[in-house]
């Protein structure tokens, strides 16, 4: 059939078609199919490195995202992908992300086209990784029919800072007509089009502690700034990420409001160790730790790529032990002008520009015991942001996301505990050990007893528990029923949130009915202990 006038699929009007198949054995139909169809032309624009696509150039601000959760690892249920993806493209505005660095979930692409965002999917040739030549060419066509119809690919990457990448000639053989990507890769053969000369894909990449909010925490970032510009490597503060962000080759590879591709979305899992980080084998370069609280640097990024008016205040000094000093107060915001108060009484008004990154400081702003706010007029509208003056840690508060799971030992849900005062504030910098306990048709993923890792440096061990808030994980068992879980700390009231385990719904489709799980001879799997 003909389509005389598509639709065209781009970032700001992502149209997706839908193709059926169907397959007959003579007169009987067989099977059906159906795979997503998208209309764009692109290329590359090698004189001043820019993507032109359906004639437009595009302003590339795009990120890179690992496929992983807390204790849950590559093993994530389709509602924290859809959780990430609305906040990469909405509350972040991306409209460009590589799948790092490996074939996601299909889901993923199926997001990507939905929501309008530029994709890169790469096969897993990463660092050392010592793949055979038969692998990496099997890897290379399954990754291309897999997902070659989706229209928010317009990449294939052979590998990412590896002297083995993959053979860009199956790629060239599998699909011509996409650009042919390699990131700092040796041995990547003779079809590769694009490179990290033409776009990086790892820009603004910063160590960064989030819940280290600026050197009172601790004082681990470079001294020298000029130092700082040339180490990524080396865990800093938040403060530190955001000013450096704002410095050209402030942070390695980049300016924040350059064409550029930042590293990375959160905070992840790896087989790398970093100076003055808490933890060996975390990468903590994420815009939201791996919890998904976000860093300063996400509201840094919001305030110069958000549709949406937002302002954001630094929290840091707003609190009890600073009252009585003068303090700078930082606000992002991506309004014309934003306007400071101390209870009643404004501080001032500052204008906020594409010059100044969309983020104003509020100079020597004495500490109060009253609520700091931030207004942002855009034309005839405002958005505001209050602090109030957190008094002591009092209680534990937890949220369930989703509040109802399937009994089919595969629901999961997040539970999120922060520490509040007495008229319920947020107490920002609270570390308190806390402990969990679940009662009832579920069972903890994650450990149940987290400390701060906040005073740890290089450790072996710990859960990435900075600051409040934290969460941890539950997953459902093969009954129904009620599901009680409570957090508890000394001195302080614990917090207890109520969920609910419900009956899978049964399946009704004709074809392969699998019984529902039964615990009758069933073997946990458990690790061997060795005996000293």
């Amino acid at each position: 059939p003909e389509i005389p006038a598509p639709r065209l699929w781009s970032p700001d009007s992502p149209q997706i078609y839908t193709v059926y198949s169907e397959v007959f054995d003579n007169d009987s139909l067989v099977d059906t199919y159906k795979s997503p169809a998208g209309f764009r032309w692109f290329r590359w624009d090698y004189t001043d490195d820019t993507l032109i696509l359906n004639g437009r150039r595009i302003h590339i601000h795009g990120t890179n995202r690992h496929q992983e959760y807390p204790w849950l690892g590559d093993a994530i249920p389709k509602w924290i992908q859809l959780m990430d993806m609305n906040d990469i493209r909405f509350n972040l505005n991306h409209n460009f992300m590589r799948t790092a660095h490996y074939p996601n979930d299909p889901f993923i692409y199926d997001m990507t086209d939905r929501l309008g965002i530029i994709t890169v999917e790469e096969v897993p040739n990463i660092k050392n990784i010592d793949f055979g030549e038969q692998i990496q060419e099997q890897n290379v066509r399954e990754m291309i029919r897999r997902d070659r119809n989706h229209p928010s690919i317009l990449f294939w990457s052979v590998g990412n800072e590896s002297d083995d990448a993959a053979d860009s000639r199956w790629v060239w053989e599998e699909d011509s007509s996409r650009i042919i990507h390699q990131r700092k890769t040796e041995k990547y053969g003779n079809y590769v089009t694009h490179s990290h000369e033409n776009l990086d894909m790892e820009n603004l990449l910063r160590v960064t502690i989030r819940g280290r909010n600026n050197r009172d925490v601790r004082a681990l970032e470079p001294s020298n700034e000029s130092y700082g510009r040339n180490s990524g490597q080396r865990a800093g503060t938040e403060e530190w990420q955001h000013r450096m962000a704002r410095i050209d080759g402030g942070s390695i590879r980049g300016r924040i409001d350059k064409n550029i591709v930042v590293w990375l979305y959160e905070d992840h899992g790896l087989d790398r160790e970093y100076k003055n980080a808490p933890l060996l084998h975390v990468n903590p370069k994420g815009w939201v730790d791996m919890y998904r609280v976000p860093k300063y640097i996400y509201y840094l990024w919001q305030a110069n790529y958000a549709d949406v008016p937002m302002v954001y205040v630094h929290p840091h000094h707003w609190r009890q032990r600073y009252i009585g000093q003068k303090k700078d107060i930082q606000v992002d915001c991506n309004c014309d002008e934003v306007e400071l108060f101390v209870g009643d009484r404004s501080i001032g008004r500052l204008a906020l520009a594409d010059s100044n990154f969309h983020t104003v400081t509020f100079k020597d702003v004495m500490v109060e015991n009253s609520t700091l706010t931030a207004s942002g007029i855009r034309d005839d509208a405002t958005v505001g942001i209050s602090l109030e003056m957190a008094g002591d840690a009092e209680r534990i508060i937890l949220s369930a996301k989703p509040g109802s799971i399937n009994a089919d030992r595969a629901g999961i849900s997040i539970i999120n505990a922060d520490i509040v005062d007495a008229n319920g504030n947020h107490v920002y910098g609270a570390t308190n050990t806390i402990t969990w306990q679940v009662r009832g048709p579920a069972v903890l993923v994650g450990p149940s007893v987290y400390e701060s890792d906040i005073q740890k440096n290089g450790a072996a061990e710990g859960t990435g528990y900075i600051d409040m808030p934290v969460s941890n994980v539950i997953r459902s068992t093969n009954r129904a029923g009620t599901i009680i879980v409570t957090v508890s700390s000394p001195g302080l009231q614990p917090g207890t949130v109520i969920l609910t385990s419900e009956p899978p719904p049964i399946r009704r489709d004709n074809g392969i009915d699998e019984p529902l799980l039964s615990d009758s001879g069933r073997l946990p799997v458990r690790r061997h202990k060795i005996k000293n």
